[in-house]
């Protein structure tokens, strides 16, 4: 008896089920004016003194670029109460807008 096995290597064949399919979408940049209510440095949150679109609190990550309103370069330390600002940047956690620039007014 004779036995002939034959077999397709084309490698399109994949056994199990497919490969999971993950897509992340960011939601868009948005800015608005805010005032400054408070500023934790060691948390780099901004608690806002009143909500605006939502958000209570801004986050500032490691790459938040901060200047003044003339382009000039500022600093964490110039976040004081009552400082009004222009964040620009996208929603993270409910209430929070994760900054990507700051500028101050």
């Amino acid at each position: 008896m004779l036995v002939l096995l034959s077999a397709c290597s084309s490698g399109d064949f994949s056994s199990g089920p497919p490969p999971p399919t993950t897509t992340t979408t960011l939601a868009p940049e948005v800015t608005h004016r805010v005032v400054i209510a408070t500023f934790t440095p060691s948390a780099r949150i901004i608690n806002l003194a009143q909500p605006v679109a939502g958000f209570t609190t801004v986050a500032l990550a490691a790459d938040t670029e901060i200047v003044r309103a003339d382009g000039s370069a500022a600093g964490a330390t110039d976040l004081v109460p009552r400082a009004s600002v222009e964040v620009t940047g996208r929603p993270g956690a409910p209430g929070t807008l994760v900054a990507r620039r700051i500028v101050l007014r």
